[in-house]
């Protein structure tokens, strides 16, 4: 939700949605604007990403790992 800065009316229904001001947009030649978003998004979620990223690459290299040793006891 965006509101200009001096539109109250706006900002009250954004904070009484539980929003809050996450960034002060000013990418248009128009007046800068509030960017409202729920509480705890954005740039915190990352580290669970980064988290789940790594439990999936050692999920990888040991099934890689387990299927190349069970190969080579096969052949032998």
């Amino acid at each position: 939700m965006a509101c200009d800065p001096a539109d109250r009316a706006c900002n009250e229904l954004a904070r009484s949605k539980a929003l809050e001001v996450k960034c002060e947009q000013a990418c248009t030649p128009g007046p800068a604007r509030f960017v409202y978003c729920p509480a705890d998004t954005g740039r915190a979620d990352s580290g669970i990403v980064w988290l789940f990223l790594a439990v999936a690459l050692l999920l990888a290299i040991g099934g890689g790992g387990l299927f190349w040793i069970l190969l080579r006891k096969k052949s032998a």
